[in-house]
């Protein structure tokens, strides 16, 4: 999910370049889906229609592409792998609204107390250690970001990530 995090903010970034680069690669019906999924989430749904029928996508497929892509910076996650996309649109950007989401999505889905929202807390505070780990401007925005909190979310959020700081090792943000 990362990598059709990142190609979408590329595509956001460079949108008259976005189609002909995907056919520069010559690549393959297969290969091509995660970048057509990412020019949909760039805001490019006729692009990524146009490829998908070029494709011979089943009609199913072709139809999750017909609605607009909701913003990367205001994703909600329905599964844990979707942190993805967010640290890959972020790799590509640095810019922090994808961190402060991050921690946005992780404090509300920990108040939801849900199981579901129990695994993607897991994944995100998780990414969170792991990705801040080796990279100063993430940590950094982190930093920012947790000083514009209340003193009630910046301690959830702070026993959150030490929570999960032994499972840095397991969760894939690349």
């Amino acid at each position: 999910m990362a990598l059709i995090g990142s190609f979408a903010q590329l595509f956001i970034l460079h949108p008259q370049q976005a189609v002909d680069w995907i056919k520069a690669a010559g690549l393959g019906a297969e290969q091509r889906k995660p970048l057509i999924y990412s020019l949909w989430y760039a805001g490019l749904g006729d692009a990524a229609q146009q490829l998908a029928r070029d494709d011979r996508w089943h009609e199913t497929a072709q139809q999750q592409l017909a609605g607009s892509a909701p913003a990367l910076s205001q994703l909600s996650l329905t599964k844990p792998a979707d942190v993805g996309l967010l640290w890959g649109a972020y790799r590509i950007s640095g810019d922090a609204i994808y961190i402060q989401h991050l921690i946005q999505l992780l404090l509300r889905h920990e108040a939801g107390n849900r199981t579901a929202d129990k695994s993607i807390v897991s994944v995100i505070a998780t990414s969170l250690n792991r990705y801040r780990r080796g990279h100063e401007q993430a940590e950094s925005q982190f930093e920012s970001v947790r000083k514009q909190l209340s003193a009630a979310n910046r301690l959830t959020l702070d026993l959150l990530v030490s929570e999960h700081t032994a499972d840095v090792e397991t969760v894939d943000c690349d």
